[in-house]
C-alpha cells in the first residue's frame, strides 16, 4: 500500500542514522523516501520539499560511500526541477 507519509518518515530515519554517523543506513532510508516520492500516484511528491531534501541528502551520501558518479547525477537531475534551489547548487558544486 503506498501512503506519501512514509517518503518524510523514510527522510526522517535517514536523518537519525545521519546523526548517529551510520551513512549506508542513511543513504538507504534517504533512497527510499526519493523513491517512495517518484512513486507518488498523484505525481505531487517529486516536487515537494522532501523530495529535494533526501535526494540532496542521498547525493551527499553517496559521496561519503565514494560513488561520486552517482551522487553527481543525482544532483543533476535535481537541479533541473529545482532550478532555485541553492542547497542543490551548492552540493553539487562541492562534490
Amino acid at each position: 500500500m503506498y501512503r506519501a507519509q512514509f517518503a518524510k518518515a523514510y527522510y526522517n530515519i535517514g536523518m537519525i542514522y545521519d546523526r548517529m554517523n551510520d551513512i549506508e543506513q542513511a543513504s538507504a532510508f534517504y533512497h527510499r523516501a526519493q523513491e517512495c516520492s517518484e512513486n507518488d500516484p498523484d505525481g505531487l511528491l517529486v516536487n515537494s520539499v522532501t523530495y529535494m531534501k533526501a535526494s540532496t541528502n542521498y547525493a551527499v551520501t553517496l559521496e561519503k560511500l565514494s560513488k561520486r558518479e552517482e551522487a553527481v547525477e543525482t544532483l543533476s537531475k535535481l537541479k533541473n526541477s529545482f532550478t532555485d534551489e541553492m542547497r542543490v547548487h551548492n552540493n553539487l558544486a562541492i562534490i
